[in-house]
């Protein structure tokens, strides 16, 4: 498929997350994305920098600790470990390994194969009642990683807070060695991140494979409490298939809506690809909503070869306390024979 047109030696990125246990107790997860056809690249541990002068290898947990192919040439590793801080204090948690792809056009030249990568969160260990436990932005969604030069690009991971902070995204450089950026690096033309919802755009983007990260902030009553990273590639190639389009979404005014008491609304959208190669498209929803016991949802979709409807009914039931938004993505399917290839909009 798509991925066999690309060469890497080692990570393509990652995150970390990590979720209130109890008392100072954290469980922190790692997740990793790696060239799988690499036996160097394989881990079933990796390092974790504690931020409190401890270090730690914390082992990997999925597909029965052997990681999982998630795009042909792609394998995701979670690794999971669990840490108890002695006291109070804001804590950074960084990974840091061998290296990035070796062919990465926004990094500077013949540098991106002996570039670290490095990614990092910051965990807020407090007493008040306010501020005394956090979670990071749960990730929804695969970073799908592929798209065709010249054809705008789409990409959302996603994210849920358990507890219903404020999240705001930005664009960042990605970081090497010490956190500082990677060398030479810039932002090409056209790429942007929307700071309330996370979806990431490129317009018309040029051949070629490049590195992005952005930023997750976390607030509650109105003070950062949390901070965390994310870190993908993106390869942009002629010979890719082509995507469709979404239409505007139906119900809501500007991709956005505000509830002001329980009621339900319709969120109606649909999504076309009149390339001739496609044999079918359809429509899938994800949102932090399904975990909410302020929202019940029901969802109605159907398709076509080249069309997708899906209807989306929202019913508020009242008494959501969330200082953030709620995320709603409609990612599109476009299947060709044995090829999948995602398109993503978010409201």
């Amino acid at each position: 498929m798509i991925a066999s047109f690309v060469k890497a030696d080692h990570y393509y990125g990652g995150n970390i997350s990590y979720e209130h246990i109890n008392g100072y107790t954290y469980k922190v997860t790692v997740v990793t994305y790696a060239d799988n056809s690499k036996a160097n690249s394989d881990r079933d541990s990796v390092e974790i920098i504690w931020g409190d002068g401890g270090e730690e290898f914390i082992q990997r947990v999925n597909n029965l600790g052997n990681g999982e192919t998630v795009f042909p040439g792609i394998k995701k590793n979670i690794y999971e470990g669990i840490h108890t801080y002695s006291e109070t204090g804001n804590y950074k948690l960084i990974f840091i390994d061998n290296y990035r792809p070796d062919n990465m056009l926004n990094i500077e030249a013949g540098k991106s194969g002996t570039t670290l990568l490095y990614f990092d969160a910051i965990i807020p260990i407090d007493d008040t009642l306010t501020f005394c436990k956090n979670n990071a932005p749960r990730f929804l969604t695969e970073p799908f990683m592929f798209g065709r030069s010249g054809q705008d690009f789409h990409l959302n991971l996603t994210h849920f807070d358990i507890d219903g902070d404020s999240l705001v995204f930005k664009l960042v450089q990605p970081k090497a060695r010490n956190a500082f950026p990677v060398p030479g690096y810039y932002f090409p033309e056209g790429t942007s991140i929307n700071s309330k919802t996370g979806l990431f755009t490129w317009e018309n983007p040029p051949n070629g494979n490049y590195v992005f990260a952005y930023e997750i902030e976390e607030y509650r009553e109105g003070k950062l409490i949390g901070v965390s990273v994310s870190d993908f590639p993106v390869f942009m190639s002629s010979d890719f298939k082509n995507k469709g389009f979404f239409s505007s979404v139906q119900g809501i005014s500007n991709n956005y809506y505000h509830f002001n008491g329980a009621e339900t609304i319709d969120l109606i959208v649909d999504y076309e690809n009149q390339d001739p190669g496609v044999d079918s498209v359809f429509l899938e929803v994800f949102t932090g909503l399904n975990h909410s016991p302020h929202f019940s949802l029901s969802n109605r979709k159907s398709s076509n070869k080249t069309q997708a409807f899906d209807t989306l009914s929202i019913n508020y039931l009242g008494n959501d306390n969330a200082q953030g938004n709620h995320i709603v993505t409609f990612r599109a399917v476009n299947i060709y024979g044995s090829d999948t290839l995602f398109d993503y909009h978010s409201v």
